[in-house]
């Protein structure tokens, strides 16, 4: 495994400067047919597909459904429970405590919902392995960065790092934001997603892995703004469907 120092920290900062110029979209919008999301990635992408989502393959599970216990921090009070539906390619729904959120394949606002909900809803929409894909997908300017970058606050972990510049399908009206990829080298499951948003770095971790009916979904998520814990979702009862056209989003 090639080992590279994470004085990349200032690589993320140098990388987003970049991201633009080298664009790998395969599609450019979202009134695709399904056969054009079926199947079909950038190949640098494969192994990450193969690892944690091969049922984005082919018909029959693109809708997930799970439940969503959030507190600020891991030992803190449960600040609620929520239902997640998460439909490839691009949709998401929030429910839970007499409110509803649902976010499509546009760029729409979040109204009035917990700051928690806003987070998660980025965290699922946009910060999230399908998220990732899906931003590919539909024009969002990606670059490969390279492969087994260690990190020193992980001793013995690296990983492998994409950078993708995008506008934000979760809060209408934010900047274009550049985002740093990190896959686990060994697993290639995705780790951890760092960006600069309202001047904070912000890193989202997807932790606890877990095997659900032959792929991969995250049992944590958890989020920093500036170091400092924000965000700590923890992921249960995970289960796969068919995708469809119900009303919902």
């Amino acid at each position: 495994m090639r080992e590279r120092s994470m004085a990349t920290k200032s690589l993320f900062l140098a990388a987003t400067t970049v991201l633009c110029s080298h664009i790998c979209a395969q599609s450019k919008s979202n009134g695709l047919p399904d056969s054009a999301w079926r199947g079909r990635f950038w190949p640098a992408v494969e192994p990450y597909v193969d690892a944690a989502a091969p049922r984005l393959r082919a018909a029959g599970k693109e809708r997930v459904v799970m439940t969503a216990t959030i507190r600020a921090v891991e030992a803190g009070p449960v600040l609620g429970t929520v239902q997640v539906i998460s439909q490839w390619p691009g949709l998401l729904r929030l429910d839970g405590d007499g409110r509803s959120l649902a976010l499509g394949q546009s760029n729409q606002t979040a109204a009035s919902v917990p700051d928690q909900w806003q987070k998660l809803a980025e965290a699922m929409l946009e910060d999230s392995f399908e998220g990732f894909l899906y931003t590919h997908n539909s024009g969002g300017a990606t670059r490969f960065i390279g492969r087994g970058y260690a990190d020193a606050s992980r001793p013995g972990e690296a990983f492998d790092i994409f950078s993708m510049m995008a506008a934000s399908r979760s809060r209408a009206g934010a900047p274009r934001t550049a985002k740093m990829y990190f896959f686990d080298t060994r697993s290639k499951l995705l780790a951890k997603v760092q960006y600069i948003e309202n001047g904070a770095a912000v890193e989202v971790a997807f932790l606890n892995w877990t095997m659900v009916d032959g792929n991969r979904v995250p049992g944590k998520i958890v989020r920093r703004e500036a170091g400092r814990e924000v965000l700590n979702v923890t992921l249960s009862g995970a289960g796969f469907t068919a995708k469809a056209a119900d009303g919902l989003f």
